[in-house]
């Protein structure tokens, strides 16, 4: 007797959102029961771009009110792959303590630190207050949390395929495998198609209205300091008029270490990832205004610095989890938030791929 054709799910994108939707494509049961494959295609590597972050913050606070059931989702599916996969060592999950600290240049201190906070001086600091529950703040490594998924997926049988995708029409997935010309494309027929390709998506379907950010962080080597399981947002008021007020984000984590992440840039998205570029002035910016916060005698080396483009959608500032009128599913425009809402994000597109809706929560998105 003949087999029964397979649905065939293509996912375009291999990063936080590809990944996780094809997780959760992965525990349907027509998967479980052989009635389906998926397929990756991705241009560069797993986890590269905006998944790539060393540390990423988790929480459902300082969230837009349109997002607020997505984020509390996806910060429950967290707690319980930690639970499930033991994230701690995995990925890094951790729960930080998170502050606000204003700081303003010439002028006296008049807070105080939180104890065993040892890095930064406490002269200038202007204001210093918990902004939430050390319950509600969660950090992780981005890249070690979506190979660890990724090794699962495969280990269940999702194939990825390296290569360029010029375009995706009826079901029909045009691409140009790695290293090949363009002459060399090939159009993979399918039941289903999803792309998930962060900011590279508003060029796979022109029409989804995802542009780009661009941002940049520092990963630190801080000497002989003890502060661990802090975020902290700090103010930075220079005072002087040829510089704005400067904002940072910064994760105090393990082996005293600070990632660093700045204001976000606008640049044109490069239509290879390969093209992009460091802009070195805002790295050396980030570093030394993050060095005017640190103790006396306190230093900092910079290990490493990360940069990618973060989708946002230029309609609407929210993700887009859609269908479009030909029945290609996308999901992208999460912008710094990707690993936050990735969970969720991946859950609610293999409801909608395979059940037409989504049914683990009561809501239209």
């Amino acid at each position: 007797m003949e087999d029964k054709k397979k649905l065939r799910c293509i996912i375009v994108g291999c990063g936080i959102v590809g990944i996780c939707t094809s997780f959760y494509l992965t525990e349907h049961e027509l998967y479980k029961q052989g009635s389906m494959e998926v397929i990756i295609i991705e241009s560069n590597e797993v986890a590269s771009g905006s998944s790539s972050i060393p540390s990423a913050l988790i929480t459902s606070q300082w969230q837009n009110e349109n997002l607020r059931v997505l984020t509390e989702v996806s910060v429950k599916m967290h707690q319980q792959l930690n639970d499930r996969y033991d994230g701690k060592n995995n990925w890094g999950f951790r729960y930080v303590e998170p502050w606000l600290m204003n700081f303003k240049k010439f002028n006296e201190n008049i807070s105080k630190l939180p104890e065993h906070f040892d890095c930064f001086s406490e002269e200038h600091l202007q204001k210093c207050s918990k902004l939430g529950d050390k319950n509600d703040f969660i950090i992780i490594n981005g890249r070690k949390f979506c190979s660890f998924l990724f090794e699962r997926i495969t280990e269940r049988g999702v194939k990825i395929i390296y290569g360029k995708v010029t375009d995706v029409k009826n079901n029909r997935v045009h691409y140009i495998p790695k290293g090949c010309n363009t002459s060399d494309t090939i159009i993979l027929n399918a039941d289903k198609v999803c792309v998930s390709a962060g900011a590279w998506t508003g060029y796979v379907l022109p029409y989804s209205g995802i542009g780009c950010l661009f941002a940049q962080s520092l990963l630190l080597d801080l000497k002989d300091c003890e502060t661990k399981g802090y975020v902290a947002v700090c103010n930075v008021n220079l005072q002087n008029p040829d510089f704005s007020e400067r904002s940072l984000e910064v994760h105090f984590i393990e082996n005293i270490k600070a990632f660093v992440t700045g204001s976000t840039l606008f640049i044109p998205l490069p239509k290879e990832n390969e093209d992009i570029r460091i802009n070195s002035h805002h790295l050396m910016d980030l570093k030394e205004t993050f060095d005017l916060l640190l103790a006396e005698k306190k230093k900092s080396e910079v290990i490493d610095c990360t940069y990618a483009f973060l989708p946002l959608n230029r309609v609407t500032g929210i993700p887009s989890l859609s269908i479009s009128r030909s029945g290609i599913y996308f999901a992208a425009g999460h912008a710094s938030w990707g690993i936050t809402q990735g969970p969720a994000t991946g859950l609610w597109m293999a409801e909608l791929i395979l059940e037409g809706k989504i049914n683990s929560v009561d809501i239209q998105y």
